[in-house]
């Protein structure tokens, strides 16, 4: 049976988004301090600024809530990196900048999530098969 869920973007009366939850997820990636956050890591690179200017992480926790009231699984995905990034594979200039900077430590602010952005009602999973496992209906 399809269960369809109706969400109406903010500011938009007469619009609507249908989502069949059978089918769907909500993945939110790298938000994170280092990433988009005053302060952080990466913050030359101007991704505070522009997340500010958008309202990122206020629409992107009003998503995340409406997804859950909703049913819809909400998963929250960091790049995260051992102190001297050990092991780290240089094969992309995100890598590179991680350990450059010193960026997305594990246990560090840096790879904190954004406030307002913080997980909720969620198990630890460590890897993409336990995901699909979780929410597979």
């Amino acid at each position: 049976m399809t269960r369809l869920v109706r969400l109406q973007p903010s500011g938009r009366a007469n619009e609507t988004v249908s989502i069949d939850r059978n089918r769907a997820a909500l993945i939110s990636q790298n938000m994170q301090n280092d990433a988009i956050a005053e302060g952080g890591a990466f913050a030359d690179s101007g991704a505070p600024h522009h997340a500010a200017e958008q309202n990122v992480v206020e629409n992107c926790r009003r998503l995340a809530d409406a997804c859950r009231k909703a049913g819809v699984p909400v998963i929250h995905v960091w790049y995260v990196v051992e102190d001297g990034a050990k092991g780290l594979k240089l094969n992309a200039p995100l890598f590179e900048g991680a350990q450059e900077s010193g960026a997305l430590v594990k246990g560090s602010w840096g790879a904190e999530p954004v406030p307002g952005l913080e997980p909720q009602n969620v198990s630890t999973v460590t890897n993409c098969d336990a995901i699909v496992a979780a929410i597979a209906r």
